[in-house]
């Protein structure tokens, strides 16, 4: 009975050990043989992440991290029969150039520059970049970048009225047919040389303000550049002229003028002359927001500089600054100096007023004129007056 059990053991699994006899293993026999349990599921191939092309080499780039970085920069005056120089030195704290110039005549142009590295690029749909900043004293300063080829032409990209602060010249896709003035036969594919060009105008020539260069690059394709914070215009006290009004503990004897378009005040932290425009009562005639003081001088024929704080919202605006003179009796007759619109600033703005000839010219304003579309409530402050007499 036992020996048939086992027989019939062997004929449903058809073991190869039954009866101790050993087969060959081609024999065997695997009836609907299971999975492998252990094995996991078929994992996907894993995609592959494209290569990143590598950064751009700009052929410039000077930051002014160290000091180094102003070795290569130099100077030199380009206008006719120019005598005027130009002081560079490092700025670490500005981590910047500083640009001393030292104007002789209204017109001097100057040109700060470096050499490129490779000595011959192609700019040809290239790029470059160069921030300078701007004291408020030479606000409206001409300013253009531009390039040197390997035969000593000039390509200049055209000129910027700069405004106070950090200006930025940003130069994309650079073409022959964008330049403002190239010598005959500039070749953009062979350039050696890049700058910027400052001109002087009447109102820099008694100063000595420094003005700053950072982030000066160029390269074959554009490539992103951190930009200057904005900062806030500050201006180095005005040296004392024949007359002045500082404004430091009341209004100086200064008013409205008889405006209703205007109050006059004083702010003591400030150490400035508060004019509050009321510009629904302001007109284009004697109604504009204004302030005016009496000098104990005749200002005929005189410079006077002054410095007028305003706010954001009336830049955005629209408004405009005029200062004039005006005679102390008999007709009160007044002359008016340009409306400055352009160039200003939130902030300090420096405004210069070549005064014109006029007898018993003993008044000295400003006024606001608008209409603005913004910052109608805001005031402005006016934070020193110097009147320098003719000689």
């Amino acid at each position: 009975m036992l020996q048939k059990f086992m027989i019939a053991l062997c004929a449903v699994f058809a073991l190869s050990a039954c009866g101790g006899d050993d087969q060959d293993d081609q024999s065997r026999i695997v009836l609907n043989p299971p999975e492998d349990l252990n094995a996991g599921e078929e994992e996907e191939p894993e995609e592959e992440e494209p290569e990143e092309e590598p950064p751009v080499e700009p052929w410039v780039s000077i930051t002014f991290d160290a000091e180094t970085d102003i070795d290569s920069w130099t100077s030199a005056c380009v206008s006719s029969e120019c005598n005027a120089t130009t002081t560079l030195a490092y700025n670490a704290d500005a981590q910047a150039m500083d640009v001393t110039p030292d104007w002789l005549t209204a017109g001097d142009q100057i040109e700060v520059s470096t050499p490129i590295d490779p000595e011959i690029a192609d700019l040809s749909d290239g790029f470059a970049h160069l921030n300078l900043y701007v004291p408020a004293s030479h606000t409206g300063m001409i300013a253009q970048v531009f390039f040197q080829d390997a035969s000593d032409r000039k390509g200049y990209i055209g000129y910027t009225a700069t405004t106070a602060g950090w200006n930025t010249f940003y130069l994309e896709n650079i073409a022959l047919e964008d330049f403002g003035f190239a010598n005959e036969g500039f070749d953009l594919t062979a350039i050696n040389r890049m700058g910027i060009q400052i001109q002087s105008a009447d109102g820099f020539l008694d100063l000595d303000d420094t003005l700053h260069i950072d982030d000066a690059i160029i390269s074959p394709e554009a490539i992103t550049v951190e930009e200057k914070p904005v900062m806030p215009v500050t201006l180095e006290p005005l040296a004392t002229g024949d007359e002045s009004f500082t404004f430091d503990s009341d209004v100086q004897g200064w008013s409205n003028d008889g405006s209703a378009g205007s109050a006059v005040s004083h702010d003591a932290d400030a150490g400035a002359l508060v004019i509050t425009p009321d510009w629904d009562s302001a007109d284009e005639g004697g109604n504009r927001p204004k302030a005016m003081g009496v000098t104990t001088n005749v200002i005929s024929n005189a410079t006077v500089r002054m410095i007028v704080t305003l706010t954001e919202a009336q830049i955005d605006g629209g408004i405009g600054v005029q200062p004039y003179i005006q005679q102390n009796s008999g007709s009160y007759n007044q002359l008016f100096g340009n409306i400055t619109t352009t160039g200003l600033v939130a902030g300090d703005n420096l405004i210069t007023y070549e005064a014109g000839e006029l007898a018993d010219a003993m008044r000295i304003g400003v006024q606001l004129v608008g209409p603005i579309t913004s910052g109608e409530a805001d005031v402005a402050l006016i934070k020193q007056v110097e009147i320098d007499l003719p000689e």
